[in-house]
């Protein structure tokens, strides 16, 4: 019963980091880079949702977090050949 439960969540996460590493494989082959991600607390970046539907409701055309984009600059400046 245990591996009945467990076996979906493990096929999933095993199905996300092989396409990671299929996406880093490619990447590295082209000598392209890939796209900046922002890294969320939670599983999903559920934990990133509110922040953007609160900005999307009440904030300014493309106003954002000053963390949420300096996530994403500091995610760019580690990643620089």
């Amino acid at each position: 019963m245990i591996t009945a439960t467990l076996s979906v969540p493990c096929y999933a996460a095993l199905r996300i980091v092989l396409r990671q590493l299929s996406e880093r494989r490619e990447a590295a082959a082209m000598d392209a880079r890939l796209v900046p991600v922002v890294r969320g607390k939670w599983p999903g970046n559920i934990d990133v949702l509110p922040r953007m539907i609160r900005y999307f409701k009440h904030g300014y055309l493309g106003e954002t977090d000053k963390a949420f984009y300096f996530s994403i600059v500091l995610y760019m400046l580690e990643n620089i050949r």
